[in-house]
């Protein structure tokens, strides 16, 4: 792919989401500093998606980068599409029904011009809910620097931020394919990089969203009942001794809730976990989950 002189890649994943598009590439087109480019992944759309992006790469201002994908295969899948074909310094992932804040292209490049020499693997600042002055997970240590994953597990925290992320800690990543399954949490980028490189945390909100109902954020359960292998697999990274132990447990649960929900062997799946211990104390509490959320259901 040709270099560029950028700083800044927005990577948006998306799949029928034309009229969602829209507000976030108004948001781009009013930024003041054009130092980005775009890359969509189109995940086997089959909306006019396509016919609208080859119209904005009409615009002057900033390289719109299309990518469309043969089959549908997810977030995921299209992310480890996106990782091999960064090339900027930076790059920050935004949802297709989210859109940047006015001015968020120069309050990052900002951030990097102060913090690029303490060897940080990602910038991480605020995502709004309804407007600027309300964000979803406040930032309160302005500046800190730790590692992201067991910084926030340490102070109980949970909830999306705006991770601008340093492309060359990150190129090296890729999420786990599993055939038929599309939905996987960006929680093992987190956990890959946060063994690796420090993050800097500014309060500062960058992006603005909501939860729609069609969103991967809805019937969470469902979705990871469906994708179980990708559920087993993320669950299972975070049941080392690096991780608290109540966080332990809570993926613990969720393991065995998922082996018994799909009816599989249930000592086979623990004994090929990383923590066999933490399964077995988490069984009990995990038939009970099953029993009680899914009771009547087949």
């Amino acid at each position: 792919m040709k270099q560029t002189n950028k700083l800044l890649t927005i990577v948006t994943c998306t799949y029928n989401r034309q009229e969602k598009l829209r507000k976030l590439f108004n948001s781009l087109i009013e930024q003041e500093l054009f130092n980005f480019e775009w890359l969509i992944i189109d995940d086997c759309s089959n909306d006019n998606t396509e016919q609208l992006v080859r119209k904005w790469q009409k615009n002057k201002e900033f390289c719109i980068l299309y990518h469309k994908m043969q089959k549908n295969g997810g977030k995921y899948k299209a992310l480890n599409y996106a990782f091999g074909l960064i090339n900027t310094p930076l790059f920050l992932i935004i949802d297709s029904d989210d859109y940047l804040v006015k001015g968020g292209t120069t309050i990052i490049s900002n951030a990097w011009n102060k913090y690029k020499d303490k060897n940080i693997g990602s910038i991480i600042m605020e995502h709004g809910n309804t407007g600027i002055n309300d964000p979803m997970l406040k930032i309160r240590d302005n500046g800190h620097i730790d590692y992201r994953y067991y910084y926030m597990l340490r102070n109980h925290i949970i909830g999306d931020y705006a991770d601008v992320f340093v492309t060359s800690c990150v190129c090296k990543f890729r999420f786990p394919e599993f055939e038929n399954e599309n939905f996987m949490s960006e929680q093992p980028l987190y956990y890959w990089l946060s063994k690796r490189y420090k993050s800097v945390f500014l309060s500062e909100i960058i992006t603005i969203g909501e939860y729609l109902d069609t969103g991967l954020s809805k019937n969470l359960r469902e979705l990871e009942i469906k994708n179980w292998q990708c559920t087993l697999y993320e669950s299972n990274l975070f049941l080392g001794s690096d991780t608290p132990l109540w966080y332990r447990l809570k993926k613990g649960v969720l393991y065995d809730f998922i082996v018994i929900k799909k009816r599989k062997n249930i000592f086979n799946y623990i004994s090929r976990a990383s923590n066999k211990w933490i399964l077995i104390i988490s069984f009990l509490p995990a038939t009970l989950y099953a029993c009680f959320k899914y009771r009547g259901q087949r």
